[in-house]
């Protein structure tokens, strides 16, 4: 089932699932009455709404209904009220028996990078807001299932100036114990980096170290994450073709006393072989 509606500066398109098992009509109607509210507030460009049995672990729970709602934004100078006027137009409806996905897109500009939300509330729009004119940032979204943001990075914006960023403009927006990942993509000169930072980790030191195995041509792959519901340690988890080198980087690391416990690493190579340790503490 599909209906297509048009307005004079947007569009709305509404999908449905497979015939073989339709939703309820209470569910489509939901989705259309989410659709078509959302057509109405100023500043959208384009909504689409897309109706499908919930998947757990990979395994359609029959009967059990989420209605996606994809609303497209026509400028980020919206990001801190739209959210707003789509809570405000959403309320009244009846979900049935759905729940609301709701994916919030606003376009890159000349004034920073594109901006994704998934839930309607004031600290992520205000985060995003503030960290999608970070000179170096290509994308903002907010994470799908941890609090706290998503940023894909240019390949040579420098890991201190991303995290400090993080720190200033972003994590003073979000909840208490939230975070800000910050995603590299490996080119042929750098390795593919993933910088999960906190308000008070990684320490400078470790930012230091990182930045030190993104230049080295032997390193493939870099993670470094603080703990989190599956371990009370920080990790730093590195692929490369030399881990004795790698190891000598992170042991010349000294990690200021904290809350936290040592940060773990784990550096593996392509034939098998690696290491693992923990940073020292002054």
């Amino acid at each position: 089932m599909t209906l297509a509606l048009a307005a004079a500066s947007s569009s709305l398109l509404l999908t449905g699932c497979s015939p073989l098992n339709p939703p309820p009509s209470e569910v489509n109607t939901a989705a259309t009455t989410l659709a078509e509210a959302a057509q109405e507030i100023p500043g959208v460009n384009a909504v689409t709404t897309d109706i499908r049995e919930v998947e757990i672990k990979d395994q359609v729970v029959r009967d059990v209904w989420e209605i996606t709602v994809r609303v497209d934004a026509e400028s980020p100078d919206t990001i801190e009220t739209l959210q707003n006027d789509l809570g405000a137009a959403f309320s009244p409806a009846d979900l049935g028996a759905a729940t609301l996905n709701l994916r919030l897109n606003f376009p890159a500009t000349d004034s920073g990078a594109s901006v994704s939300l998934r839930q309607l509330d004031d600290y992520a729009a205000a985060a995003a807001a503030s960290m999608r004119t970070v000179h170096g940032i290509t994308s903002v979204s907010q994470s799908e299932f941890d609090t706290g943001l998503d940023l894909m990075a240019t390949p040579r914006l420098d890991v201190h100036e991303a995290v400090s960023s993080a720190r200033q403009l972003g994590i003073p927006h979000l909840p208490e114990d939230a975070v800000v990942a910050t995603t590299w993509v490996a080119t042929r000169d750098l390795p593919d980096t993933t910088v999960v930072a906190t308000a008070d980790w990684p320490s400078s030191g470790l930012l230091d170290a990182i930045s030190t195995l993104r230049e080295d041509p032997t390193v493939t792959s870099i993670s470094a994450a603080p703990p989190s519901e599956h371990t009370v340690y920080p990790r730093i988890t590195i692929e490369s073709t030399d881990p004795a080198t790698a190891v000598a980087t992170l042991q010349a690391v000294s990690e200021p006393r904290s809350d936290f416990y040592p940060t773990r690493f784990e550096i593996t190579s392509p034939d098998g072989t690696g290491t693992s340790g923990e940073l020292t503490n002054d």
